[in-house]
């Protein structure tokens, strides 16, 4: 302690002293023996995150470059309740409708960056469907498909940025009674295609049954994949 300029030691009890300060023996130890090396004070670190600082000037930078990226004009491909619950034969129905309006002009490779694990079941189906698109209805420039999972809570991708701002302006609203008001901000955000006036829904699911093995017959750990690569014969 300091009194009236001077420095005095002063005895205490060393179990009560760390006790009051939530310290280990074993800190105390690691402080001194620092500060005996570098005789420098060592700063408090109280047990906190010590390494997303070292990556955070790298996952700006990736960030950044991201958003530099000039994306495609935004489509969405709408099913209401009357059309049928969103299943797996929906969403890949969408996504075949939305390969066959692109030419895909001046590329060899398509790929596509699915939310979720690889283990899913709408997963299986969509290999089938695109096996089928890249065979049947591809451009003849095009010879492979990439299906990339992305690592969750790792991962950004350009539609993120569309998704929050629909998000915010989704919560400005306190009720929303029509189905059509969903419409108008998707207008407000993309190109809307409804189902059966734009784009068709066919059976994908069935299709992959009758077509696959079971995913757990395959010769590989499905769910555990991070990259499927389809590639005409």
């Amino acid at each position: 302690m300091t009194r009236q300029g001077h420095t005095e030691l002063v005895q205490v009890c060393k179990k009560y002293f760390r006790s009051i300060l939530g310290i280990s023996e074993k800190k105390i130890q690691w402080m001194c023996s620092r500060h005996f090396k570098t005789v420098l004070q060592t700063s408090e670190n109280r047990e906190g995150d010590h390494k997303s600082h070292h990556f955070a000037e790298k996952r700006t930078a990736v960030k950044s470059f991201i958003e530099i990226l000039v994306p495609l004009e935004k489509h969405y491909l709408r099913a209401s309740k009357a059309d049928g619950a969103k299943g797996s034969s929906q969403i890949l129905s969408a996504v075949y409708h939305r390969l066959n309006s692109m030419s895909f002009e001046g590329s060899s490779t398509v790929r596509l960056f699915v939310d979720g694990c690889g283990g899913q079941n709408k997963n299986s189906a969509m290999l089938c469907m695109l096996m089928y698109w890249l065979e049947n209805c591809a451009s003849s420039h095009v010879n492979e498909v990439h299906i990339i999972f992305p690592v969750p809570g790792h991962s950004y991708i350009p539609p993120d940025r569309v998704f929050e701002r629909i998000e915010c302006e989704l919560s400005d609203m306190d009720t929303i009674i029509e189905p059509g008001t969903y419409w108008e901000i998707f207008c407000n955000h993309g190109t809307v295609f409804k189902i059966g006036d734009d784009w068709t829904v066919y059976d994908w699911k069935l299709v992959s049954q009758q077509s696959l093995k079971k995913s757990g017959q395959w010769h590989f750990k499905f769910a555990t994949a991070k990259r499927f690569i389809i590639s005409q014969s």
